[in-house]
């Protein structure tokens, strides 16, 4: 609970900074605390600058990342805290921050690059469902975001609406299918794309897809979620070839020329 409030009845945002220590960041101690991963438990856990964190503090997001809790095995003590946190990072694609923007000259080398990109490793990026790349803001759209006329709170609840009747699909889905409400993030195992309700047309696409980018079987299987959940958003009972092409485009890509060495 946070100091001077009662039990939680919002979502928690937690945002720690890039020099957080190990047990800041998954908890323990000489008297064992919950870290920050717990502290966002339902919630988010939004990393900024997330190229500025030392690589093996990101590692130990990994294994709370695939099992929603955090295990701490010590000399004197054993404890389990939930994690089942939303992972959201920002980064610069470089030192100088220039190397996606179309109208600017980038100072960094290749291998100064690929050295920053390299900072996240391959099994984490494995584990991130979205990535997109932003680039600045034209002068239009500048003048536009500081004189939106459309009211953002009913934009928010419009959204909002959106995204409850694509969890009110999944429900069914999984009533239908005899399992726990679970959302698509969470469906696994060998009958995945059953229970999602894929055609083996577009699982054969996606698995081609997957092999000529050299995704892994556990970066296949999140392409099919996120094409499902894409499906979903539109009111689509049938994943298409377009969904999985959008979903192909979310996963992590190097910059254009480049290729991930050494890691």
């Amino acid at each position: 609970l946070r100091e001077g409030e009662g039990l939680i009845s919002r979502r928690p945002f937690r945002k720690p900074h890039h020099t957080v220590s190990r047990s800041a960041l998954i908890g323990g101690g000489a008297i064992p605390v919950p870290g920050e991963i717990s502290l966002a438990h339902q919630g988010v856990l939004f990393l900024d600058e997330m190229t500025e964190f030392q690589p093996d503090i990101l590692d130990l997001l990994r294994q709370p990342l695939e099992d929603q809790a955090v295990r701490l095995v010590r000399l004197r003590h054993s404890i389990t805290y939930p994690a089942d946190f939303m992972l959201v990072g920002a980064a610069n694609p470089c030192r100088c921050g220039e190397c996606l923007e179309p109208n600017a000259v980038c100072r960094c080398s290749d291998d100064s690059i690929r050295q920053h990109l390299n900072r996240l490793s391959g099994p984490l990026l494995d584990r991130i469902d979205l990535t997109v790349e932003m680039t600045r803001l034209t002068a239009e759209e500048m003048q536009q975001s500081v004189s939106v006329q459309i009211n953002p709170v009913s934009l928010s609840q419009e959204m909002a609406m959106q995204i409850r009747d694509c969890w009110g699909i999944q429900q069914r889905r999984c009533q239908h299918h005899r399992l726990a409400v679970s959302g698509n993030a969470r469906i696994s195992g060998p009958a995945l794309a059953v229970i999602l309700e894929i055609p083996d047309a577009t699982t054969a696409f996606a698995a081609q897809a997957a092999a000529r980018f050299n995704l892994s079987v556990r970066s296949y299987q999140k392409v099919l979620r996120v094409a499902r959940t894409i499906a979903d958003l539109e009111s689509c009972h049938r994943v298409g070839l377009d969904h999985v092409a959008e979903a192909l485009q979310y996963r992590f890509r190097w910059p254009e020329g480049m290729e991930r060495r050494g890691a």
